[in-house]
């Protein structure tokens, strides 16, 4: 319980960043955990990680309960460990949700569990800057039918709440494209390494293929990444150091983890 508690209350504190952010007005702010590519134009400075994916699932099962649909589609594959070395069964069981690899990348998740993560984070970012301008109240007991969502703030469905004329922008996070992706990695700074080392010996764990997330921007070439485009992956991996920059996949693997992209919208009525 007083892990569970922890993590909701990490959750304003990582997702949200510092009370310091202020509402955009002439220029867009820098949403917490990213950096400016350009005007408008923001990149998370790492791949989302297993702490972060581990707030998520925590959230959902709060609000729709551990046996709900909901929940169980957020879980991260494990069986995706041990397909080419048998001594990496044993991450089944500890690599999602173990403290020691909290700040590792979250694999085992598919294209379109990325893409349910993110509109989430959106819906939540969007949430705590309504909450800290007073504009709505926060909900503590929150239910499948009183969960906030930007499209219901908008059409003044939340709390009974007509959207505030100062507050019609909103963050929009989501998987860059190819190019977006290809573009920011080569003008920051690029991880490199030598080939990966093969994990196994005498079939006994003796190095996870995959490393923490460092601090500061990094595009790491021991693990290719989910983009918008239906399918596609970019960047070499552990697996594949010298295979295609830009390749396909069809399901979640060890060696495909993500990040975002995000960028402030004005939301316009149809009236």
């Amino acid at each position: 319980m007083r892990t569970k508690i922890t993590l909701l209350l990490s959750i304003t504190a990582l997702l949200f960043g510092s009370s310091a952010f202020l509402w955009p007005k002439k220029t867009t702010i820098t949403p917490p955990g990213t950096f400016e590519v350009s005007d408008n134009f923001y990149c998370d400075e790492t791949v989302t990680t297993n702490f972060d994916w581990l707030e998520y699932t925590t959230w959902l099962e709060r609000v729709y309960g551990k046996e709900s649909e909901k929940y169980k589609a957020a879980i991260p594959n494990s069986d995706v460990w041990g397909e080419e070395f048998i001594c990496l069964l044993q991450l089944r069981k500890h690599y999602a949700n173990h403290p020691a690899y909290r700040d590792y990348p979250v694999i085992g998740i598919s294209q379109q569990q990325a893409e349910d993560y993110l509109k989430w984070r959106s819906d939540r970012v969007m949430q705590y800057f309504l909450v800290k301008r007073k504009v709505i109240e926060f909900n503590n007991d929150t239910t499948p039918e009183s969960i906030f969502t930007i499209e219901k703030y908008f059409a003044g469905e939340y709390q009974n709440t007509a959207p505030h004329k100062r507050y019609m922008q909103y963050p929009v996070y989501s998987l860059p494209t190819p190019e977006q992706y290809l573009d920011i990695s080569s003008s920051y700074n690029v991880y490199t390494d030598s080939l990966p080392k093969i994990p196994c010996y005498f079939d006994s764990l003796r190095a996870i293929p995959l490393h923490p997330n460092p601090k500061g921007v990094d595009f790491a070439d021991k693990l290719s990444e989910w983009t918008s485009k239906p399918n596609t992956i970019v960047g070499n991996n552990w697996r594949k150091p010298q295979g295609e920059i830009v390749n396909s996949s069809k399901k979640a693997t060890n060696y495909i983890g993500f990040r975002a992209i995000c960028t402030w919208r004005t939301f316009k009525s149809q009236n």
